[in-house]
């Protein structure tokens, strides 16, 4: 991977509470996946889905052969376990442009890394240049600022209209890869 590429790593929930807008989280990903397909530049996606386990669907595939974005809700959240896996590849690759999303509708019930560890490893990775983007529910601004997340990198969507929040990502994504 070049220096001047962007890396985007998406940690989406599909714990079982994520029933309700999964078929907006499933097109509003496709959405935004096609609209990154159209911006000039390298750009590499990584896809963790999180449940009661954070599992790795694709890895550091060129956004062009990203596939189509499907899941089951089921299960617990295992946010944290997310986190910490997605900032850990970031770390690792050499793009000047890291980028993290996390879309989440509910808090942390299932990890095995705690909210400290988080947090700091947040801290650490905002201080190495990677950015990162927290959609949430009622209460995402809330548990991003815990995080330490900034506030203006905290987004509440509504579940009932998540393909609006997919679009205002992929909105700050394109310019982000363009800036």
């Amino acid at each position: 991977m070049a220096n001047n590429a962007t890396y985007i790593e998406f940690a989406i929930d599909q714990s079982g509470s994520m029933s309700s807008c999964s078929k907006g989280t499933i097109e509003g990903f496709n959405a935004f996946i096609d609209e990154q397909k159209s911006i000039e530049g390298e750009c590499y996606v990584t896809l963790t889905k999180f449940n009661t386990e954070a599992t790795t669907i694709y890895q550091n595939i060129r956004v062009a052969a990203v596939p189509k974005l499907d899941f089951s809700p089921m299960g617990g959240t295992a946010l944290y376990d997310a986190i910490e896996q997605s900032i850990s590849r970031l770390n690792t690759v050499p793009a000047d442009k890291r980028l993290l999303v996390i879309f989440t509708d509910g808090m942390d019930n299932a990890s095995k890394a705690s909210f400290e560890a988080t947090k700091i490893m947040v801290s650490s990775a905002i201080q190495n240049g990677i950015d990162i983007l927290f959609y949430g529910e009622s209460n995402g601004v809330r548990m991003a600022n815990e995080l330490g997340i900034p506030t203006q990198n905290a987004i509440v969507f509504d579940t009932q209209n998540i393909q609006h929040t997919m679009v205002a990502a992929s909105s700050y994504t394109k310019a982000y890869r363009m800036g």
